[in-house]
């Protein structure tokens, strides 16, 4: 008896609608031709109307001049923003506590400052200007560069994954501050 006239006991346990792979009637019954004809009709067409209209709108003048903002307007933002960590920098030297960690701490508990506050300018509250921090990622980039060289001389017998492996635990490392500091950021805005 034929594969496709044998009854399947899996089709009538999910309702008759599987059939065995790869002996399907269905697969097997269509032609090259039939192919083409299927494929030519999937094809995407574009087709056009006879009787087309376009509609311009002319911009709005009060749009145009505030869809961006002006220098000025980030003028202000930095200096509200600046103004800002002074004020919340001065309510952590003002908070008792042993660090500055604990002073955060105690301004959050007490809700005298919200978390949305603090993230996106703690560099600003915690000193570090744009130069230091700047500093800090391109003095990690080269320690891990020379580690990479070293790495490279010393051990040019080693396995590259070993050698992957071994390059990525010194850069975690070296930048093991900067992921605390990361991780603080991500639960402040969660």
């Amino acid at each position: 008896e034929p594969i496709s006239h044998r009854p399947n006991p899996n089709i009538t346990q999910v309702g008759g609608l599987l059939e065995d792979w790869p002996r399907r009637t269905s697969c097997c019954s269509i032609n090259t031709q039939d192919w083409q004809n299927l494929y030519k009709q999937l094809q995407p067409k574009v087709t056009f109307s006879e009787r087309s209209i376009m509609h311009v709108y002319l911009p709005d003048p009060l749009y145009l001049k505030h869809k961006s903002y002006s220098k000025s307007d980030r003028k202000d933002f930095s200096t509200e923003t600046l103004l800002e960590a002074i004020r919340i920098k001065r309510l952590i030297k003002a908070t008792p506590g042993t660090s500055t960690k604990d002073s955060f701490k105690s301004l959050i508990k007490n809700n005298i400052i919200s978390l949305e506050e603090i993230v996106g300018i703690e560099h600003l509250v915690l000193g570090k200007s744009a130069r230091k921090l700047a500093k800090e990622r391109q003095d990690h980039s080269r320690a891990v560069l020379m580690e990479q060289t070293r790495q490279r001389q010393v051990e040019t017998m080693m396995q590259q994954d070993d050698f992957t492996r071994k390059l990525g635990e010194f850069s975690v490392s070296r930048s093991i501050g900067s992921s605390k500091r990361a991780r603080i950021r991500a639960a402040m805005a969660a």
